[in-house]
């Protein structure tokens, strides 16, 4: 069954509600009517609508999504405590509706490596980022931190 392409827009039409009311359904805002509120939210489940992420980023949303950079040059697999710690993190995520999206890394130094991490974060794609595998100091690190305080 395909998932009927529907916007924000046709959701506060067929409501007879303004686009913001539904946007501030959406972001569960006290100030909604609750009979509004049931109205908009019956709409949306019966037309299977969810947000679009892109828009919800380009509005000042939070992804809702962790980075997990894992700094190994071995297996990361046949290692029982990174990957109980692995799991712990998605867990714990998962218990807050966050998603992690990981990603593994051969060298750190490597100029191919940096940018595809630095990239992660300046495209918004994370809210916050776990570096597993490294030191405190480690130069991608405080290169990132320096970055985002300036």
């Amino acid at each position: 069954m395909k998932r009927n392409k529907i916007n924000s827009a046709q959701i506060a039409k067929l409501a007879g509600v303004s686009r913001s009311t539904v946007s501030r359904v959406i972001n569960n805002y006290p100030n909604v009517p609750s009979e509004t509120r049931e109205k908009v939210m019956k709409i949306i489940k019966e037309n299977d609508y969810f947000p679009d992420m892109s828009a919800q980023v380009l509005a000042g949303k939070n992804m809702r999504t962790i980075g997990l950079f894992i700094i190994d040059k071995g297996s990361v697999s046949s290692d029982f405590t990174s990957n109980t710690l692995i799991t712990s993190v998605i867990e714990e995520a998962s218990k807050h509706d966050y998603y992690v999206l990981t990603n593994i890394i051969r060298d750190c130094r490597s100029p191919n490596n940096v940018e595809r991490v630095k990239a992660v974060f300046y495209q918004n794609r994370i809210d916050a980022g776990i570096f597993m595998g490294t030191d405190n100091h480690e130069p991608l690190i405080e290169e990132l931190i320096a970055e985002a305080l300036s």
